[in-house]
């Protein structure tokens, strides 16, 4: 059966590659590729945005260095290291676009760490999301020191901060209560196959003492 001009889009921009023969893995990858398709048209959105409004403005190239990288990683089936790739974007593009002067809204770009952890919380385990997350509340806190032009002191990113530490509470008790269902999921199949297995077992032996 011939596919549809959207089946055909799907598969040629968010379908994981053939190498990834791993069920749990090509659903994250198919995730990861519909994030970066998003990520990159905000952001081409943005730039052209800001190129058209803001003189002088430079898009931070190695943003897009990153998104496209990674994107074309998964699509070629290395989805651990694009995945890596992409959440080492956050934290390493914000911090150099906020000190080095290049974003015009530093308020606005520091915000763009929460998707970054909301990204972790479905990329990595509960441990890993947890240091990732300190990771990331470690960078916003640096930032008056590291770029004092852009935020005077503590109290000008009080905003911020609250919303990062809000979202890494709600994405890990997210992940814990994830892996709680899929726990008792697993126990309770664990349960009606030794039922199953059980029943067949004493099947045959009834079968037998009746031959």
């Amino acid at each position: 059966m011939p596919r549809s001009p959207l089946q055909r889009l799907q598969k040629a921009f968010i379908e994981p590659s053939a190498l990834i023969e791993d069920i749990a893995l090509r659903h994250k990858s198919r995730l990861l590729n519909i994030f970066l398709l998003i990520m990159i048209v905000v952001f081409m959105g943005m730039d052209g945005y800001h190129l058209a409004t803001t003189p002088g403005y430079t898009p931070p190239w190695y943003g897009c260095v990153f998104l496209f990288g990674s994107y074309t990683l998964n699509h070629a089936g290395f989805y651990r290291v694009s995945s890596l790739m992409t959440l080492v974007m956050f934290p390493i593009v914000i911090f150099i676009n906020i000190v080095s002067g290049n974003s015009s809204t530093p308020m606005t770009t520091i915000f763009y760490l929460i998707p970054g952890l909301i990204l972790a919380g479905i990329l990595l385990s509960f441990k890993l999301t947890t240091l990732f997350a300190i990771a990331e509340i470690a960078i916003m806190l640096s930032m008056p020191l590291a770029a004092p032009k852009s935020f005077a002191g503590f109290d000008s990113i009080v905003g911020p901060f609250s919303a990062l530490l809000i979202s890494a509470v709600l994405v890990l008790v997210s992940i814990r209560h994830r892996n709680n269902v899929e726990a008792e999921r697993q126990e309770l199949l664990r349960i009606s196959e030794e039922k199953y297995r059980a029943i067949v077992e004493d099947a045959v032996y009834g079968i037998f003492q009746s031959t």
